[in-house]
Formats: structure tokens, C-alpha cells, sequence
């Protein structure tokens, strides 16, 4: 559904369409959608993507003869993220993680899901895959106009004029309030890191977290598990099918402490869970780009919208309810021998590269 409404926007577009993506692989949806790129340059539409170079090249997932048939469209510009070079570069370490789409300044597109086939279950990997986006209107827009023209500048060294791109159509006012935030390595401060923690701590009721990673910080594993000591309801959604065993098996030494505290994992029956949702007491919540662990806190270039009372929090949590009502529950992590626990204090010192 959101590829589609994608599209529909994209069909829409009357001055540009900027698009920002950690992967772009070959295949059906890199088709239809440059199908639908190509019939808006030839219109004259301006069209703007950045891509991260290790998200499409580690590995290769984006063939040359697509990356020609890119190149080769008019009115289009092309940027790639801090490709690798000979130069030795400790901020190769920094990815661009973000996926936005933005049409005419007037909408704009974010999630997990990349331009890549298993996200329109056109190709199957690991499973079932579940994954979840948001589309914004009107003035929001502008901050992720605002965080593309960021690694714009860092990628291709030349600067947006933003007033330039700005919206013009109006919306109504709508329920609750959406803030949409960006992140990156650029700066000493962690907002993301930040405003999930205090979410959780600041939690009442009730904290639904998904995530398909769960290799964080013990003090981010002692709020939640804190929460579940104190009576809030905590229940984390992960995949069933990881596509990183040894990650997943980190994730899992976490799990441990937060299930003895009386918190629920959940782990996706037949698939991998790639969407990135929190919702604390059905009245706050985030989605965006952000999974639970050291990278998209602290490397990563990411993105994503808090919302306060907003529709949207109540369908997330809706389709998580459901989602996790057909997962199974993970009673209980079992004890690990010895070798597996000295792995584990290893792979926790090398967690924040992993």
C-alpha cells in the first residue's frame, strides 16, 4: 500500500521529486518506479536521488546498466553517499540509513522500506516481510526537505536553495502533532538515542517496540526492564527469521534480562520484522528509520517523526496488536554455556561496530 501511494504521489508531482535511499537494488520495484521517473522527467520534472554507496554496493545490488539507464534520464541529478576510496577514512564507518521521497515540497514519504523487491514481497527473503512507512503533508514536509538537502551538500558539494523547493499547497489541521527530527554522526548530541529513552522511561501503561535489531546499550535494556518491574506493560515485536544470527543472538542476551523482569518478546511467526515503531501509552510515538541498536543511534544518518495524539499512533498500534497476536512469545531465554558467554562479552565491547 504505502509503495502505491507512493507512486499515485510521484504521478502527482508538478516541480520535483527528491528521493534519498540507504538501498536501491535492481529488480521489479527499481522497475516500476523508474518507469514512473522516467514519464515525469521527460514531463520536466526535476528529479534529485541520493543513495548510500555501501547500502547498494556491500553488496552489489544496483547493476550498472539500471544506474545507466538512471544517469541517462533528463533533468535528473544523481548523488551517492561517502563512497569507499584507497584514502584511508575512519567516517566510512557513517552511513546514510535515511529513506525519504519528497514530492513538490507539499508531501513526503518515510519508513523502512528501501527500493528493493522484498519490500513489495515481489522477492522473498527470510520469510514473510513486514515493514510500515508514514506519509506526511504540509509544513512537516519542509524538515525533510531540510534533511535532504544535509547529505545533498555532504554528498554532492553543492548546496539546495530551500526556499526554492518550498510547499505551497495548504492542509487543514489534523489530530494531535507530528515533529519530524533528523540524526546523525555530525554532532556530539544523540536526539534519537535521547528521545527513545525518555519515551520509555516516561512510560505508564503500556511500551510497544518494534524492531528487527536489539544490540543497544544496558542502560536502554534496564529502562525497559525497569518498566516491566514496575508494572508497564512492555512488548517488543522481532523477526522470527533473523537475517543476522549472530546479531540476533546478541539481541537475545538482552532479551533475557527484560523477560525476568516480566516483559513480552515477540518474534514475527514465518518472516523478518523491519518496521521501526515505538508507541508508548497509545498518546506518543515515533516511526522513522531507526532500529534499537548502536548503529542507527549513533553512526547512522537517519530520520523519522514524533507524534503526540495522532491517527496514525493508533493505527501503528492497531496493526501491532494484530501482528502480535499470530507471533510467538519467547518465554524465556535459555541459559548459555560457557563459551557462549564469553562470545557474548566479546561481541558486547565490538557491539557499537556492529
Amino acid at each position: 500500500m504505502l509503495f502505491e501511494a507512493m507512486l499515485e504521489a510521484i504521478d502527482k508531482a508538478e516541480k520535483y521529486i527528491f528521493l534519498e535511499y540507504f538501498i536501491v537494488a535492481s529488480g521489479q520495484m527499481f522497475d516500476i518506479l523508474f518507469e514512473h521517473l522516467e514519464k515525469k522527467a521527460l514531463e520536466g520534472i526535476e528529479i534529485k536521488l541520493l543513495y548510500d554507496f555501501v547500502g547498494c554496493n556491500v553488496p552489489k545490488v544496483l547493476h550498472k546498466d539500471d544506474l545507466k539507464r538512471l544517469e541517462d534520464l533528463p533533468n535528473f541529478d544523481m548523488a551517492t553517499y561517502n563512497p569507499l576510496s584507497l584514502r584511508l577514512d575512519f567516517g566510512i564507518n557513517y552511513r546514510d540509513h535515511r529513506k525519504i521521497l519528497i514530492v513538490d515540497g507539499n508531501c513526503a514519504f518515510v519508513g523502512g522500506i528501501n527500493i528493493a523487491d522484498e519490500y513489495i514481497h515481489r522477492k522473498t527473503r527470510f520469510g514473510f516481510w513486514r515493514d510500515n512507512g508514514m506519509k506526511v503533508y504540509g509544513s512537516s514536509t519542509f524538515s525533510y526537505l531540510l534533511i535532504f538537502a544535509q547529505n545533498w551538500m555532504l554528498s554532492k558539494k553543492v548546496g539546495l536553495d530551500i526556499n526554492q523547493y518550498r510547499g505551497e499547497e495548504k492542509f487543514e489541521a489534523q489530530e494531535g502533532f507530528i515533529f519530524p527530527f533528523g540524526d546523525g554522526p555530525a554532532n556530539r548530541l544523540h536526539p534519537a538515542y535521547d528521545l527513545f529513552y525518555s519515551l520509555i522511561m516516561n512510560a505508564k501503561e503500556e511500551i510497544n517496540l518494534s524492531t528487527p535489531y536489539f544490540v543497544i546499550d544496558k542502560a536502554f535494556v534496564k529502562a525497559l526492564a525497569d518498566k516491566a518491574k514496575s508494572g508497564v506493560k512492555v512488548n517488543i515485536l522481532v523477526p522470527g527469521i533473523p537475517d543476522k544470527k549472530i546479531i540476533y543472538w546478541m539481541a537475545e542476551q538482552n532479551f533475557s534480562d527484560i523477560i525476568a523482569a516480566g516483559g513480552k518478546i515477540f518474534k514475527l511467526n514465518g518472516g523478518f520484522n523491519h518496521a521501526k515503531t515505538l508507541v508508548v501509552d497509545g498518546t506518543y510515538g515515533i516511526i522513522g528509520t531507526y532500529n534499537i541498536d548502536y548503529r542507527s543511534m549513533f553512526l547512522h544518518y537517519e530520520c523519522g517523526n514524533y507524534m503526540y495524539k495522532t491517527k496514525t499512533l493508533k493505527e501503528i498500534n492497531e496493526d501491532f496488536a494484530h501482528t502480535i497476536s499470530e507471533s510467538g512469545l519467547a518465554l524465556e531465554i535459555k541459559k548459555t554455556n560457557s563459551f557462549k558467554k564469553l562470545l557474548g562479552i566479546i561481541l558486547s565491547i565490538l557491539s557499537p561496530l556492529v
